[in-house]
């Protein structure tokens, strides 16, 4: 009796030390119909992909796996009616860092998120235990939940007060002005929490996500000195990892176009079909605005009225050039004669994958560089009431 009590008890412990080595999710999704797909996805490093798949029955799905480590993942489901080629349009997405642990995913089938926004659906976020990681992540969510509650009401205003009206030729500037500065004290505040949270926790994966995030996307508005901060801090939890060679190859990338760097020097073509230099528009006297745009591209066009208005007023002081992403010719020119653009012009018909537009890291316009007068990269994303705070602190 003895010896099968002792190896019952070997045996749970066995099954208990198993049990921590894998995950299992345990699903439920109110008002799902039977056989509706559900995705597991590992969204993160190196490359996000499918890792399993199942379907919904009695409103109740199940995975069951094992990680390296705690990761960021998705659970997908799909709606795609029958017969129809699955498209994101109809995807509900929840994401979660999944680890070994026993998983509770739980929601309403009617108000989880959507994989695209939108605006008229009521979205309750699926209640997900069971995994410490997540639970990190919540905690930070939470405590940076009222800056960015903050920033949301400041760019609901700059919206309302400032580019609506700009769009229609009414500049509105002091307003512009107080939210634009606004904005900038409330991100620096959140960088500084987010930059807390990553040195304190350095063997977080979550503290490795919000790193990445700091380099990721169009706009690395961050100083050589501050990129290097932030591979020190990184380092300290994934040293020898490739992780951590991933990470510092996007740093040194970023350090390329980081704030106080020299701006990089490219041919480009005038209106009159002539390859010159970048570095013959941009004045070594001035401070220069660097803007990319398109006759194609709304967000832009609605823009150039502004800009207009800006250079006819301060024009002396400081130099506009735009650099067009055009590939036609003919509307390119379309449109410097409609908007009124008197300011240096230039094109490079390869767009997108044109040198400049990869050097920089462009996906997406209209895109905008301030220049001080040495030629360095002083401020990102230079548009509308953003661009005369820049003045105003230049005293231009």
């Amino acid at each position: 009796m003895k010896n099968l009590l002792f190896l019952s008890s070997l045996l749970l412990a066995s099954c208990s030390a198993v049990a921590q080595n894998q995950y299992t999710i345990d699903g439920r999704v109110a008002n799902a119909p039977d056989g509706l797909k559900v995705y597991l996805q590992d969204t993160h490093w190196p490359d996000p992909h499918m890792v399993d798949s199942t379907v919904i029955q009695n409103g109740r799905f199940m995975f069951k796996g094992k990680l390296a480590g705690p990761d960021l993942h998705r659970i997908i489901i799909d709606k795609t009616p029958k017969g129809e080629k699955s498209s994101q349009r109809n995807w509900l997405m929840s994401s979660f860092y999944l680890e070994n642990s026993p998983i509770s995913y739980a929601g309403n089938l009617d108000s989880l998120p959507t994989f695209y926004f939108k605006r008229d659906r009521v979205v309750a976020q699926p209640r997900i235990t069971g995994s410490a990681t997540e639970n990190q992540a919540a905690t930070l969510r939470e405590s940076l939940a009222p800056l960015g509650k903050q920033l949301a009401a400041v760019n609901k205003q700059y919206t309302d007060e400032f580019h609506i009206p700009a769009m229609e030729g009414k500049f509105n500037t002091p307003v512009g002005i107080k939210l634009a500065k606004q904005e900038w004290a409330l991100n620096d505040q959140l960088r500084e929490r987010k930059m807390a949270f990553i040195k304190a926790n350095p063997q977080s994966v979550v503290a490795y996500d919000q790193a990445n995030y700091f380099l990721s996307g169009m706009f690395v508005d961050m100083t050589v000195k501050q990129i290097e901060e932030l591979q020190a801090a990184v380092a300290k939890g994934w040293a020898g990892t490739p992780r951590l060679a991933a990470f510092n190859e996007k740093a040194e990338k970023a350090k390329l176009t980081a704030i106080g760097t020299k701006y990089q020097d490219f041919t480009l073509t005038t209106p009159e079909g002539k390859q010159v230099k970048l570095s013959s528009y941009v004045p070594k006297d001035k401070y220069t605005l660097l803007e990319f745009w398109a006759s194609w591209c709304g967000p832009c066009r609605a823009e150039i009225p502004h800009l207009r208005n800006v250079y006819e007023t301060k024009g002396k002081n400081f130099q506009i050039v735009s650099i067009s992403f055009d590939e036609k010719d003919a509307d390119w020119r379309k449109a410097m004669k409609e908007e009124g653009m008197v300011w240096p012009q230039l094109v490079d018909t390869r767009g997108f994958e044109g040198d400049i537009a990869k050097a920089y890291g462009i996906l997406g316009i209209p895109f905008s560089l301030m220049l001080d007068k040495q030629g360095r990269i002083m401020r990102v994303e230079m548009r509308g009431a953003y661009l005369d705070a820049t003045l105003q602190d230049l005293k231009i």
